[in-house]
């Protein structure tokens, strides 16, 4: 085998992660060939760390192919599964080659995204910073929207880099910037041809990963609403200004702005459906929220509109009703009815949620509290429960996965509801005990009231009547008002509502029709 062919095949293994431990001594022995021991996991980290040194030696001094040398060490910088002391050596010798700044400063851009090793992620952040790298601003940004490393956000190495290339600027007006203006070039530079896909959309991960990063640095949307409307970013072109404009319309129409990027994209097909139908949505949203009061717009979300909207058209005493006396209602409605709590407790940190309206009553906005009496009057349907129990048959015989659909208003008779039912596709079925959303959900829901899924891998299932810690954390993705339904017994289903900020309601048992 030659010494190329024998580079390839190990950089393959380093790329698939396999065969990458630090143990020593018991396989392939050392060649003295610099490249080939540098990508042998069976050498000590020591030895493939010098191994290392001499090839950037060799490459300088013209010994050996310089791009080569490059090539493979940028196949190990990749290898998230190789020892972080021989990656950080191989980073730190790439990023001192003579003449090689602009192939160092790709690297980093590629490399920050998706680092998942807190040592890595803070050497790239301090050379960035000591090189005066800002353009790899924006790559600082979506390493820092992945939950990391166990420490606060302002001790985040990410953090602490962003505000040194940017000095005086704060940071969450650093992220809203990058927001609106990636300044990406899309490609595959820096990655050294072992990954990279010039046809992703770099422009539109970042701008995803921005905004998912904003909704932990400004949780209500206070601070963006504020930086939307300021001049700075007038003379904006292209995507920017119309992503821009979209969100100054639901600020100013709808009296709300999307938090995760999921809501960001929502707000994009709400503004500009494919069917020209669903184009009177967005005028009859605006105009049933300028019929609620000041005091009730209080942490008014995109989930809450469509209840307004139906509201206003089909119940409009609970649109100018106050907070105490939609609470009243709703009490009422939920009087005389069974309760099942979920006995389930969550794996990792043993908790049981809080399910009952008299625990979380105070949790409750005025909105919520409206999308609650929305969401109730359409499960009192007896269509609606008939299609719900016919499709809880239909999860209970399928032991590979969960299914699940959406809850609306009936397009061709808006005074009443109906439901979707959205089977996961083949590659989604996990496991009977997982729903996962298709992209075919999440697109035909922009106008409805919840998502929904079953708990019914047998029809006695009341320890799992209630969401999951996975459930709330979709809910909180999508932006959602969300349901689950649990088998209780034959012909009786338990129904809990959650929502994005983690409140659970037990709406009780309904009963096959």
């Amino acid at each position: 085998m030659t010494r190329k062919c024998i580079i390839g095949l190990a950089a393959a293994i380093i790329v698939s992660g396999l065969g990458l431990s630090a143990c020593a001594g018991q396989g392939k022995p050392r060649t003295g060939d610099p490249l080939t021991d540098i990508l042998n996991p069976d050498l000590r980290v020591s030895e493939r760390i010098r191994s290392t040194q001499r090839a950037l030696r060799d490459a300088e001094a013209g010994r050996a192919d310089a791009e080569e040398t490059r090539r493979v060490l940028k196949v190990v910088a990749w290898a998230r599964a190789a020892p972080v002391e021989l990656r950080l050596a191989v980073i730190e010798g790439l990023f001192a080659e003579r003449g090689k700044e602009d192939d160092s400063r790709a690297l980093a851009r590629y490399l920050l995204p998706h680092e998942k090793n807190e040592r890595v992620v803070r050497y790239l952040a301090e050379v960035a910073v000591a090189r005066g790298w800002v353009d790899v601003t924006p790559s600082l940004v979506r390493c820092y929207a992945q939950r990391g490393f166990g420490e606060q956000d302002d001790a985040r190495p990410e953090h602490q880099a962003l505000l040194a290339l940017h000095p005086g600027t704060r940071i969450d007006q650093i992220v809203f910037e990058v927001f609106l203006d990636p300044g990406i070039e899309d490609g595959s530079s820096g990655t050294g041809g072992t990954t990279g896909n010039s046809s992703v959309d770099w422009t539109t991960l970042t701008r995803a990963d921005a905004w998912d990063l904003l909704a932990r640095l400004d949780a209500d949307g206070t601070l963006r609403a504020e930086l939307l409307f300021s001049d700075r970013f007038d003379a904006l072109t292209g995507t920017g200004a119309i992503l821009r404009a979209d969100l100054k319309a639901c600020v100013e129409q709808l009296h709300t702005i999307p938090l995760s990027a999921a809501e960001l994209t929502w707000l994009g097909r709400l503004r500009r459906p494919q069917d020209a139908g669903d184009s009177q949505w967005w005028t009859e949203a605006a105009q049933a929220v300028g019929r609620v009061s000041k005091n009730n717009l209080s942490g008014l979300r995109l989930r809450h509109i469509e209840p307004i909207r139906w509201a206003a058209a089909h119940r409009p005493e609970w649109l100018v009703a106050d907070r105490d006396e939609l609470m009243s209602t709703f009490r009422s409605r939920l009087d005389g009815r069974r309760f099942n709590r979920r006995s389930a407790r969550e794996r990792e940190s043993g908790v049981l949620f809080q399910e009952r309206l008299a625990q979380r009553h105070a949790e409750l906005r005025w909105a919520d509290l409206l999308a609650l009496l929305v969401i109730d009057e359409a499960l009192s349907s007896g269509a609606v429960r008939a299609a719900l129990f016919e499709q809880a048959a239909m999860d209970q015989a399928d032991r590979t996965t969960e299914y699940g659909g959406v809850l609306a208003s009936d397009a061709d008779a808006p005074e009443r509801f109906g439901v979707m039912l959205f089977p996961p596709r083949p590659a989604s079925r996990l496991g009977d005990d997982r729903f996962v959303a298709s992209a075919d959900l999440i697109r035909s829901s922009d106008a409805a009231l919840a998502h929904y899924h079953f708990h019914v891998q047998r029809w006695s299932n009341a320890r799992f009547a209630g969401p999951s810690r996975d459930d709330l954390v979709y809910a909180w993705r999508q932006g959602r008002s969300c349901l689950v339904l649990s088998g209780i017994r034959r012909g009786v289903l338990g129904v809990d509502y959650y929502q994005p900020d983690g409140v659970i309601v037990d709406l009780g048992e309904i009963r096959a029709p």
